[in-house]
């Protein structure tokens, strides 16, 4: 079978050091001839690791584009503004396209990315790894088995981590609400994808409720500078940029002078960058705790609560059926049976507890998979990047085609119209007003 050809656009931590590593490193059924991102950089690194040719190494994405169809599909991991114009060139050109999530931070530009790639035939594959997880594959084949019986509701929690939190959503990339999109988009189209997959049925009605209740100006400590090296009070602030960046580990050292992680580059950085700002006045606008009730149309009900203020990065559910219970977090699944009263020793069971029976605990890394240590996401990164391989070699159907994800993002930017007009938001209603607009 031919190998799949592909370009990567946008060589950061997603584009180059998951989809491409991943497909390099586990020899996956595909090479990645071509590379667009402006920093030089990133482009030598592409053409040594993966043996790329210089002259497939662009600058600007006009120069790639320009050169007309050259491979079998592009991945675009670029930040989620410049999703649509590379979107609609790639379809032009008739790219099968992975798309880093989300589709677009404009609704109106994820209907318009999604009705081209219908009319144009060609695939487009998100990049909603979460559907890759072992946690939510044992949870859904649990919920397919239809040992429980129909869902009734679901209590599902994101829990941000304080530190990804301040990272990201407070001085990064995705802190503005108009530049990034709402954090129900940026964050949780993750969540609000896993929800609509387990329930099996669209989005009906939504309301929301939220704000920024601890990383504003407000909460800033008598004595706090404007940015962490000028600040009076940072040795005793848990947010101190410099401790964050230089012992905390794990949050992006990319974005430091020539990507070099020395302690002069941080403090080079953290004099120039966002990621140098007091997180209590950096001026981020999206939310740092939401709560949001969902109604789906098949009459499932929903609690969701996003929440910084968590040691742990994790999610977290409790999903209610008919005929019994599943509890899970990122650690273990537990299935719990409704168990009848017996006539006789009703009484008594019920005071023992023997209502109910456990039917099995199942681990989430049950048996060992070095995939599960070695990747992100709990190892669904390797089993995306692979599922993307066969779905774009036409072997498999993509699990997370664009017309599915579109349902996510619609409950997501519903969600914030929720919260910001203080009403239940009807999805439908919501989506025709998008759709009369275009």
């Amino acid at each position: 079978m031919k190998k799949v050809s592909l370009a990567l656009i946008g060589a950061g931590c997603r584009g180059k050091d998951v989809y491409a590593a991943i497909t390099y490193k586990e020899r996956l059924n595909a090479d990645f001839v071509a590379v667009v991102d402006p920093v030089e950089e990133k482009r030598l690194e592409m053409v040594q690791r993966f043996g790329m040719k210089k002259d497939m190494a662009f600058e600007q994405e006009e120069d790639f584009f320009s050169k007309g169809k050259v491979c079998d599909g592009v991945v675009i991991a670029t930040q989620d503004k410049d999703h649509y114009r590379q979107c609609m060139k790639a379809l032009d050109l008739g790219y099968d396209i992975v798309l880093e999530k989300p589709i677009s931070n404009n609704l109106k530009e994820v209907l318009e990315i999604e009705a081209k790639a219908k009319a144009s035939g060609c695939k487009i594959i998100v990049c909603h790894v979460l559907r890759y997880h072992n946690m939510w594959n044992k949870i859904k084949k649990v919920l397919d088995t239809g040992q429980l019986g129909k869902i009734i509701s679901i209590q599902h929690n994101e829990n941000i981590g304080h530190y990804h939190m301040s990272h990201s959503f407070v001085r990064g990339e995705w802190r503005d609400s108009e530049t990034s999109g709402p954090i129900m988009l940026t964050k949780t189209c993750h969540d609000f994808d896993i929800l609509y997959w387990l329930v099996g049925s669209p989005c009906k009605r939504i309301a929301s409720f939220g704000g920024i209740g601890f990383f504003n100006r407000e909460h800033a400590p008598a004595g706090a500078g404007e940015r962490c090296l000028e600040c009076k009070v940072a040795d005793r602030c848990k947010y101190n940029a410099m401790d964050v960046y230089t012992h905390e580990g794990g949050y992006t050292p990319q974005i430091f002078t020539n990507n070099k992680y020395t302690r002069e580059a941080i403090e080079a950085g953290l004099q120039t960058t966002n990621y140098g700002h007091c997180v209590f006045k950096a001026g981020n606008t999206v939310c740092d705790h939401q709560s949001t009730i969902l109604e789906f149309e098949n009459g499932v009900s929903c609690t969701f609560n996003l929440n910084a203020f968590t040691r742990e990065s994790s999610r977290t559910i409790k999903i209610m059926c008919e005929k019994g219970t599943i509890r899970a977090n990122e650690a273990n699944i537990e299935v719990i049976k409704f168990k009848m009263r017996h006539k006789v020793w009703g009484e008594v069971a019920n005071f023992l507890g023997w209502n109910r029976r456990i039917m099995k605990k199942i681990k989430v890394h049950s048996g060992f998979s070095l995939k599960n240590l070695l990747y992100g996401h709990g190892g669904a990164d390797y089993y995306f990047t692979a599922g993307m391989v066969e779905a774009l070699s036409g072997e498999v159907e993509s699990k997370t085609d664009i017309t599915d994800s579109v349902e996510s993002h619609l409950m997501a930017f519903a969600a914030e119209e929720a919260r910001k007009s203080h009403r239940v938001v009807d999805i439908k209603e919501f989506k025709k007003s998008m759709c009369e607009s275009l």
